[in-house]
């Protein structure tokens, strides 16, 4: 798991935003055989760290999942404090932008993932932009096709979102996804090759860097 801190000043931000890649090993892979931990678990433990480390940042998620998520909703509906009283920590998130998604299938990892969004405030690109209006299949592997690779962002991004899209296949078995990005700031473009993911996962790295 990579985690990466982006300064809002050089992106004309009103927050900071920390970019996590993930890949969450498959449900009970031979991965976990002897550890304490599941990638899931690991994911929610350098969230609540982020959060308590650097406050209400603002979060990028990204990567495969292995999380079948199904037409479950990645948002709590009329979310608001209006009945809670005295309530400080809590900020509530006014989200309701419906999602599609041609895989039906959910999964344990699906649901946990869902919850977990939900808490953070987090939500799918995957099936909400026009490049991506069906929520098509990320994977196809032996055992069938599934959408388990996405890219998943903290409400206040979502104005900077122009489009997503899960591109054409490639060496891999999982399709690359793509979001475009409008940002504004004062340096000079780079243009950034596309990485393309062909090798196989074989380890997790936890890596913090400051750009």
């Amino acid at each position: 798991m990579v985690v990466l801190f982006l300064d809002k000043n050089f992106f004309n931000l009103d927050s900071d935003v920390v970019l996590i890649c993930v890949y969450i090993s498959p449900e009970n892979s031979a991965y976990y055989n002897g550890r304490e931990q599941d990638t899931m678990s690991v994911l929610q433990d350098v969230l609540i760290e982020i959060r308590t480390e650097y406050g209400f940042v603002d979060i990028i998620l990204a990567g495969d999942f292995n999380s079948k998520t199904g037409d479950l909703e990645d948002y709590v509906e009329n979310d608001s404090l209006r009945y809670i009283q005295d309530i400080e920590i809590y900020e509530p998130d006014i989200f309701n932008i419906r999602r599609y998604n041609l895989d039906k299938e959910i999964n344990n990892y699906g649901r946990q993932l869902i919850d977990l969004l939900k808490t953070y405030g987090i939500h799918l690109l995957n099936g909400r932009f026009p490049g991506d209006r069906e929520g098509n299949y990320t994977c196809f592997a032996n055992r069938g096709k599934s959408a388990v690779d996405y890219i998943a962002i903290s409400t206040p991004l979502f104005q900077y979102i122009a489009d997503f899209s899960v591109l054409n296949f490639d060496e891999s078995d999982h399709f690359p996804i793509k979001c475009k990005i409008n940002l504004k700031t004062s340096n000079k473009a780079q243009n950034i090759e596309c990485v393309y993911n062909i090798a196989k996962y074989i380890g997790i790295k936890s890596t913090m860097i400051d750009i």
